[in-house]
């Protein structure tokens, strides 16, 4: 089971087509989603300078209630998040997934860990990827970042 019972809100960090990392969590990252959809859970798609990137297979859930499309304008895009959270008063238990694990994702977590009223926050490890000059290389990134989170109390989830 991907997520728990529980309500949390699932956040899908930069899951475009100009980003070749994304090609290699789209199914664990479809997966994520099509679960919290399914359990009802609300997700918001972030996307990094063109929403129009979205990558095609996503298209089709942002016609459920519960998704909600925000832009971001740096590689955080905590605030953009928290804005989203607090204005759908959605849950503020997260699970994050997407790439870049080492920027994109790191720095929104890093963000949001920064604002009050977060009850928890993991990452679907599964559904995370870098990129990099070779497979080590995004390899130990992709670790490395895991590893700085989990350090500061973020859950790391690596089931499928």
């Amino acid at each position: 089971m991907i997520l728990s019972s529980a309500a949390k809100t699932l956040v899908c960090i930069d899951m475009q087509t100009r980003f070749y990392a994304s090609d290699e969590v789209l199914g664990p990252c479809l997966e994520e989603v099509d679960t919290a959809t399914g359990s009802g859970n609300p997700v918001i798609l972030v996307t990094f300078h063109g929403p129009q990137d979205l990558h095609p297979q996503l298209l089709p859930y942002l016609r459920y209630e519960k998704v909600y499309l925000v832009d971001k304008e740096d590689v955080s895009g905590g605030l953009e998040v928290d804005q989203i959270v607090r204005n759908f008063d959605l849950p503020t238990s997260l699970r994050v997934c997407g790439i870049e694990t080492n920027c994109c994702v790191k720095e929104t977590i890093l963000e949001l860990l920064d604002f009050q009223g977060y009850h928890s926050i993991e990452v679907a490890a599964h559904a995370c990827a870098n990129s990099g000059r070779s497979p080590w290389d995004r390899r130990r990134n992709h670790l490395k970042a895991l590893d700085e989170l989990a350090k500061l109390g973020v859950m790391i989830q690596n089931d499928h």
